[in-house]
């Protein structure tokens, strides 16, 4: 992840696989300040406009404006839209310096 002051925060993660939908597993690797805004999504599935599996009361892709291994919709989503203004609906990193203002991210998986 990298923010618009060029500000650097890695994350080692891993997903189980199903047969039905991919379920996030977080294995967290603390480097510097970062904290695993994801330690709360582990375990849930991929929560999509016309999939809803998160346990909020509304659907959080829509709300969020981005598919998302949500539990509730707050914390973290990194296929937000890239938003200077509205970090809530952007992409939101939740414990990351200047999270509204997220420039980049990469998500790199290996699902065994």
């Amino acid at each position: 992840m990298k923010d618009g002051e060029g500000r650097h925060r890695n994350k080692s993660l891993q997903c189980a696989s199903s047969i039905s939908y991919l379920a996030w597993l977080s294995t967290f690797k603390k480097n510097g300040n970062c904290h695993d805004s994801m330690e709360g999504n582990n375990g849930m599935k991929f929560t999509t406009r016309d999939r809803d599996n998160d346990i909020a009361k509304i659907n959080c892709a829509n709300t969020r404006t981005g598919a998302w291994w949500y539990f509730h919709c707050t914390y973290s989503n990194l296929n937000g839209n890239y938003s200077i203004t509205n970090g809530l609906k952007g992409v939101l990193w939740k414990d990351y310096p200047s999270s509204d203002y997220m420039k980049e991210t990469t998500m790199k998986m290996k699902c065994g």
